[in-house]
């Protein structure tokens, strides 16, 4: 754990050989100590992250076919593409581009082979015959009885295998399962529930290429009138600004942080408030950022000011986002320079933020591919 912790400290001040040293090291260690495995599984294949980042690309060839975790297979792929060995394209086909979803390395790997993604079937809604009693629960807690937050434990005990409830066919809920729950989530009006449901549903059963079909419901056209109005008058791409709604408030418009962002956006009061003055507008309460037109229109109008200061990069942008722009890496140029928007994205700001980053412009691209039709056009 020292290792680990070392080596993301040199990663963060870009000292790229000292971070591939102390990865190396921690990752040797682990093998011998079980018990601290899973916080550092992917030591190995940061290891050959770092070597590749500083042009050892034979060094950092080892360490991704030692470690063979999904980082690894993927950045092995592209550095034997590189190479022109066929191997490359193999796997970043087979076992990237190729499968059901839109995560950061199945995006990349279809645009570095320049495939297409979602095949246009869209799964047709039916009765899941594999534990109807639990969606039944689901829908009349989150419906009749209004009690979404109920209906969300059910769900998550059950998801667990909680004794004190009937067991099921297996550990988790299955596949079809995820997806009843989340059409009915989807009935009910309940747009968080039911992308969480409809992302369950992927994951589930990653290696099921009919799953291509269920993808369009996890990304829904929501507030499409509002998200349309707000990207035009911003100068922001709407299937950006639907990613970033996403995977904020997952399309909650009350939704609350934590650190007390608010609204569709989840923009801190300050910055709304600062908005709200550059576009000549008055923010009398900070609850007015539950109004749905207002959060998209401001968080719109915040992310169009750090795409202009980011060279309209949108990985860099993004991380302003989430982590302020005081934590934007100043070697970011030469990391996209070295291995594009995918490098940047391993790299970006702390371990929250690449999962922040990673995820909305896999969104974006889904939104891209799914080309949703609204209400104000395709």
């Amino acid at each position: 754990l020292a290792w680990w912790e070392y080596a993301r400290e040199a990663q963060d001040e870009s000292r790229w050989a000292l971070a591939a040293h102390g990865f190396r090291m921690a990752d040797s260690l682990a093998k011998h100590a079980p018990g601290v495995r899973s916080t550092i599984q992917s030591a190995g294949s940061l290891a050959g992250l770092m070597e590749w980042t500083i042009h050892r690309d034979t060094e950092a060839i080892q360490a991704w076919r030692e470690s063979g975790d999904r980082r690894a297979r993927f950045w092995l792929g592209v550095a034997l593409r590189q190479r022109g060995e066929p191997e490359g394209d193999r796997i970043l086909r087979e076992e990237f581009a190729e499968r059901p979803g839109f995560d950061l390395y199945a995006v990349a790997a279809r645009d570095t082979l320049d495939l297409p993604s979602w095949p246009g079937q869209v799964w047709a809604s039916h009765d899941d015959t594999i534990e109807p009693e639990l969606v039944t629960a689901v829908v009349t807690l989150a419906g009749p009885l209004a009690l979404p937050e109920a209906a969300a434990r059910i769900v998550t005990a059950r998801d667990h295998g909680d004794i004190r409830l009937p067991q099921g066919p297996k550990r988790g809920i299955a596949p079809t399962s995820w997806r009843a729950i989340a059409a009915a989530s989807y009935a009910g009006g309940d747009l968080d529930e039911a992308t969480r449901a409809a992302d369950r549903a992927l994951t589930a059963a990653p290696n099921d290429t009919s799953t291509w079909s269920w993808v369009p419901w996890a990304f829904p056209p929501a507030f499409e009138r509002e998200v349309n109005s707000a990207a035009a008058r911003m100068g922001v791409e709407r299937e950006l600004l639907w990613g970033l709604v996403r995977q904020e408030s997952r399309f909650d418009p009350r939704a609350v942080s934590r650190s007390h962002a608010l609204g569709l956006a989840q923009l801190l009061p300050g910055t709304a408030r600062d908005v709200a003055r550059a576009l000549g507008e008055r923010l009398g309460s900070d609850t007015l950022l539950f109004e749905p037109g207002r959060a998209l229109r401001y968080g719109a109008y915040y992310l169009r000011q750090l795409l202009d200061r980011f060279e309209s990069v949108a990985p860099v942008a993004l991380t302003a986002y989430n982590a302020g722009p005081g934590k934007v890496r100043a070697d970011w140029r030469v990391l996209i320079a070295r291995g594009g928007w995918a490098l940047y994205c391993e790299m970006a700001a702390n371990a929250d933020t690449q999962d922040y980053v990673r995820r909305i412009l896999g969104y974006r691209q889904a939104y891209r591919d799914l080309k949703p039709a609204t209400a104000d056009g395709p």
